[in-house]
Parts: C-alpha cells; structure tokens; sequence
C-alpha cells in the first residue's frame, strides 16, 4: 500500500510539475514570438522616422544657409560695385572741377598711344579728328591735370581695366595698361557709355560688353560733369573686368554640386562659369528660363530675396537667389538636393542594416530561451517537491529584497543599499540598481552645479549693462532706459551708453551671432573694445573699423556681430552715428511717429578684415525719441512660426508713443508676449529708448 500511494502521489507531481512546465514554455514561446514581432516592427519605424527627420532637418539648415550665402556673396560683388562707382565719382568731380576753374591749373600735356607704353598705365590722348589737335591744344593742357588720378585710380581696383573721361568736343584721356593698343582716332560721343549717360545726366551702368582687346567681359559705369553755364561738358567712365568679379561668385566650394552664378535683368546668366564668347565675338549665356519655371525667374529677377525647390537639368534642387542693390542683377546658389539628404540616407541603410542583425540576434535569443525552456522541464520532471518549496523560498527571499528596497529607494531615500548575495544574477542586478543610484546622486549634483554657475553667469552678464536708470540724474538733457531678455541663461546681446566728453554721448546696441554661453563671451570682447575706442577719441567709423580688425583675429569660431553705434552732441543736438549691419533705429520726431532712420547698413563686425564703414548724421531736437532693438523683436515667434516683423513693432510703438521711455519699452514687450501666445523665446529681446529732454 505504501508504494502504491508513494506511486501515486510521484505520479501526480510528475503530472502537475510536467502540465506547469510545458504551459510556461508554451506561453514563453508565444510571449518571444509576440516580442520578436514588436521590436522587429518598432526598429523599423524608427529607422524611416529618424531618417526622415534627418532629411528634413538638413533641408532646413541648407535653405538658411544657401539663403546666407546668396546674401554674402551678393555684398560682396555689391561692395566691388560700389568701390567702382566712388572712383567715377571721384573723377568726374575732379574733371568738373578742373573745367570750371582753369585758372587755379597750369598746362599739362598729354601724349597719344604709344607702343614703348605697353603693360604700363599711362594717361594717353586720343580725339575725334586728328585735325583738330591745334585748335583743342589749350583744352588738352588743361584735361591733362587729371592723368595722374586716372593714373593712380586705374591701378587702385584689380577688376577696373581702365579710368577714362570724354568731352563734348570730342577729346578722350585715358588710363590703360593695354591702351598702347588704342587707334588715336576715337569719338568718345559716339559710345554708348557717352550717349547713355548725357542722356540720363546722371550716373548710369552699361550692358555687358565683349572687350575689343580679347580681355573678356566688360562693364561700364559712368557719370556726366558740367561746366560752368551748367551745360554737359563730358563724361567720366571706367571699364570693369567681370572675369575678376565673377571669381567672388563661381570660385567656392559648394560641395560636389553646387554652384553660383549673376543674373541680369532679363534672366541671362552673365557672371557664370557657364558663360563664353563664340567665334563671332558674341556673348553665349544661359537663360534662367531655360532652367526654371517661369514663375521661379520672376521672382529672381524681381530684386526680391528668396529660396526655390525647382528641377534642375534632370535633378531636384535648391536655389537660393539675392538682389544687388548696385545693378538689377541678383546672385543665385545652386546646389542638389540628393547631396544635401545623402548623410540621411546613409544612416537609413545604416539603420536598416542594424534592424537585420538585431532580428536575428533575436532569433537566437529565442532558440537559446527554448533550450533553456526544454532543460527547465527535465530539471522540473527529475526534481521533487521539497526540492521545489526550497528553490521556491530560495528564489522568493532575493526578490522581495530587490522590491522592498526599490520601494525605498523609490520613495527618495537614495542613500539606501541594496544588499542581496546570492551568488547570481540577482545579485547583479542588485549591484546595478545600486550603480544606478550613485549615477542619478552624481548626475543630480552636476545638474544643480552646472544650474548655479549659469545663475552666476547671467547675474555677471546682467551687471554689465547699465541698469541704473536715470543713468545721468545731474543731466536734464536725455533720458534713457533699456532692457536685455537673453532667450537662454546668457545671451549674445548687449546694449552701453557713456559720457565720451562733458557734452558728448554714445549709445550702443549690439547682436552676436548664436546664443549662449559662446554668444556672451564674445560679446564681452566686442562690448569692451568698442567702449575702450569710443572713450580714446575716435569717431564711430574709426571705433568699428579698429573693433572689426581686432575681433578678425584668431575668429576661429566664425562669430560676427551686428551692431548700432551712434554718438549725441548734447549741445547741437548732431547725431553721428553707423551701422554695421544691424536693424535701422527707429526715430520719433516731436510730435510725429517712430519712422526708420536713413542710410544703407555697411557690413558686420568680425565677418572681414579692412572692412570701410560708413557714417550717417541726423540733428535730434528736444522731443525727439530714439529706439535701438536688436532682431529679436521683429523676429519673435508665434505657434504658426509667424514673425512678429518690423511693421508690428512700428504699429506697437506708435501706438504708445506718448509713454515715458520705461513704460515704453514694457508694452512693446507685451505685445510681442501676446503675440507670441505662448511660443518660446528663440532669440535675446533687447531694446533702448534714448529721449532728447533739453540742450546742454
């Protein structure tokens, strides 16, 4: 009977544990199966959704910096242009000069073309009729004065071929390095460059030309002179090389397939390396139209500003294009959009590759777990039920250890150990959970140190700028009040305002370039020396002309600044101020409305060295109201990515124009807030109302 019983009862536990062993390896299986299928499907997804991410986010970086680059470029050619237009200038002011006042110039001849002059820039004579050389010599003696600027103004510009004036009796002075070439007979009156400019009685830029010299494409500005009856007495012009010109457009590197190229206003790309001369001397171009759709040209030979997504000889790509303000060209960049994508689309195959080797290190896992299933059920079969209670105990005591103390530790206690020995992979996951802990306590204390350190960055940063206001309260004839917002804990931006002299006053306003912690240092640099300049004496040209050399040096970030500088005589009331490619000032005349302040911005501090600014002068009256701001006022953002713009800021202002300068500015702030609605601040807010209050 015992046996019997005994029988019974191994039967029963080798059923029971037999039935357990396989109902646990059957959901086991199903478990991984289900398992193997989510992460297979999950690693999948997000391999397509980080690739198109990537792809999106590299469209939108290239379109900003094509667009950049469109705009550099464009300054730069329009920086050249303007350098040209000053040098006629300067000449047909010095041949008017000369015609109106005879007396105060003694004669100085002129020779015709020679050949012993080749390669050399000489003033050189050539008129309408030989013949009339006697009759015009008095004429000639005293048109020769001006061989020494045409002389030394040929050779100051590289792209400028030759510096010339002609008159309306027929005679020309010319500098040329190739005008040893020239026929001594020649008509100025009879050139195009001649007729168009009489005919405008002001400056004008002719259409590009084949040189007669073989020297390639040309260009010509020029501008009339007068004599004393106020009637044209003759033009004066230069020859421009667009070959040097076109080195700043096609001679960058744009990666494999991009490019750049100058458009005129009819579509044709006339400064491109696409551009040639057949053997008839006639220029052979590209017509944008040929390449785009015609609604893309429109807008690239608009003057507008502006990106495209067109087909391009068979591929997609983006097209950036920016206005000249010299000549109604505009400079478009071109590059592929599979270039721009490639990295994406190698790290989707990248991606892909790994979601392979993930499936089937899975599959191994699930055919290990199997095995391990199949040995767990003869272990179950061959074991015993005493032998079961104690594993069961023995398994039981470790965990409820591991979830009582996760239960602590969850509760914030993080100075509490784990303390399971047992040998095994319980054990190791006690000790990772306490790993874990130390981790999160180290983590926790560099958050809170790095969080300390940025508040005293942004209290060091805030005590940098006056923020005492009234500034001057001895002072009754300004008063001023500003603010900085940084968009993180420190920001680019910054503002300064400073006696230079007992009657003299400057105000500054200044964005760098990023955001930031790098942002702030720069501008520290940038803020000290324009005040250290100011303060030795120089003008606000020469303050930014020395600060922009200085900040050039070892710029390895490539960080510019763009800023605002203007100086009051608080006596006259004079305000001379420049701005180095920053947001016009916004001036309010008494009684009247905020309007922009006139004058073309020169460039950005630190962008290139030897840059020329350019001063502007205003006369402020008692009444008058400032405001300086930099772009993150205009450029605040709502949910729909809306700018808040310039056209919002004039209507906000405006509309509270009446305010004291604190109020001012406060209300300002909170229409851009309720624009906004919520959005999160992108860029530093900054702004500086200057009120003229009496004379000194």
């Amino acid at each position: 009977m015992k046996g019997s019983i005994y029988g019974k009862i191994r039967r029963q536990m080798l059923i029971g544990s037999f039935a357990a062993a396989v109902t646990v390896c059957l959901a086991a299986v199903i478990c991984m199966s289900i398992l193997r299928g989510s992460i297979i499907g999950a690693s999948r997804e997000l391999g397509r959704s980080a690739a198109a991410d990537s792809k999106t986010a590299l469209e939108i970086q290239m379109e900003k910096s094509l667009l950049q680059l469109a705009g550099i470029k464009a300054s730069l050619i329009d920086e050249k242009l303007s350098a040209a237009v000053n040098l006629v200038t300067i000449t047909a002011n010095s041949a008017q000069h000369i015609v109106n006042h005879p007396d105060a110039y003694l004669p100085r001849a002129v020779s015709f073309p020679d050949v012993k002059n080749a390669g050399r820039s000489v003033a050189q004579l050539r008129l309408a009729e030989i013949s009339d050389y006697a009759g015009a010599m008095e004429e000639i003696s005293l048109l020769g004065n001006i061989s020494e600027l045409l002389v030394s103004g040929e050779q100051t510009l590289d792209y400028v071929r030759s510096l010339y004036i002609g008159t309306e009796s027929g005679i020309c002075i010319a500098a040329d390095v190739d005008s040893d070439m020239d026929d001594v007979i020649y008509d100025p009156r009879s050139r195009s460059w001649y007729k168009n400019a009489k005919a405008a009685g002001e400056m004008i830029w002719s259409d590009v030309f084949v040189d007669s010299f073989g020297r390639g494409l040309g260009i010509t500005c020029a501008i009339p002179f007068f004599g004393q009856d106020g009637k044209l007495y003759g033009v004066a012009g230069a020859g421009m090389q667009l070959e040097i010109l076109a080195k700043v457009v096609v001679e960058a590197s744009l990666g494999e397939t991009g490019y750049a190229f100058i458009a005129n206003e009819h579509g044709e790309m006339i400064i491109s390396d696409t551009v040639r001369i057949d053997e008839n001397g006639s220029i052979v171009s590209r017509n944008l139209s040929d390449i785009f759709p015609a609604e893309a040209v429109a807008q690239m030979i608009s003057g507008a500003a502006g990106i495209e997504r067109a087909m391009v000889d068979g591929g997609e790509c983006f097209v950036a294009y920016s206005p000249l303000t010299a000549l109604p060209w505009s400079l478009v960049v071109i590059m592929g959009v599979e270039e721009i994508i490639a990295p994406a689309i190698e790290s989707e195959g990248r991606i892909i590759a790994m979601t392979g080797s993930a499936v089937n290190g899975i599959d191994r896992m699930i055919f290990v777990a199997l095995a391990m299933f199949a040995a767990a059920l003869l272990l179950a079969l061959a074991g015993n039920a005493v032998l079961a209670r104690r594993l069961s105990a023995g398994l039981a005591r470790p965990v409820i250890a591991l979830s009582e103390g996760a239960g602590i530790i969850g509760a914030g206690d993080l100075d509490y150990r784990l303390d399971v020995k047992t040998g095994d992979e319980l054990q190791t996951l006690s000790d990772a959970f306490n790993t874990m802990i130390d981790n999160i306590k180290t983590i926790t204390a560099d958050k809170e140190r790095i969080g300390a350190e940025l508040n005293v960055a942004t209290q060091i940063q805030a005590n940098m700028l006056p923020s005492i206001f009234p500034p001057f309260p001895d002072r009754k004839e300004v008063d001023i009040f500003a603010s900085m917002l940084p968009a993180k804990e420190v920001g680019g931006d910054f503002y300064d305002f400073f006696l230079i002299d007992e009657f003299k006053l400057a105000v500054v306003i200044a964005d760098v370039s990023g955001k930031g912690v790098p942002a702030a240092l720069f501008m520290v640099i940038a803020k000290t020396l324009i005040k250290n300049n100011a303060q030795s004496g120089k003008s606000p040209k020469e303050v930014f002309e020395t600060v922009n050399d200085m900040l050039c040096e070892n710029n390895n970030a490539n960080m510019f600044v763009t800023a605002f500088m203007g100086y009051i005589d608080l006596q006259s009331g004079s305000f001379t101020y420049v701005n180095a490619g920053h947001d016009p000032a916004l001036l309010k005349k008494a009684g009247g409305e905020f309007v922009s302040l006139d004058g073309k911005p020169s460039f950005v501090l630190a962008g290139f060295e030897n840059v020329k600014y350019r001063e502007e002068e205003v006369t402020l009256s008692p009444g008058d109201t400032l405001y300086l701001y930099t772009d993150g006022v205009t450029e605040a953002m709502d949910p729909k990515y809306q700018l808040y713009s310039k056209q919002r800021l004039l209507d906000a202002l405006n509309k509270n124009r009446e305010c004291g300068l604190k109020e001012l500015l406060a209300r300002v702030k909170h229409e851009i807030d309720v624009f906004a609605n919520g959005a999160e601040q992108a860029d530093d807010i900054t702004m500086l109302a200057l009120k003229i209050t009496g004379r000194a």
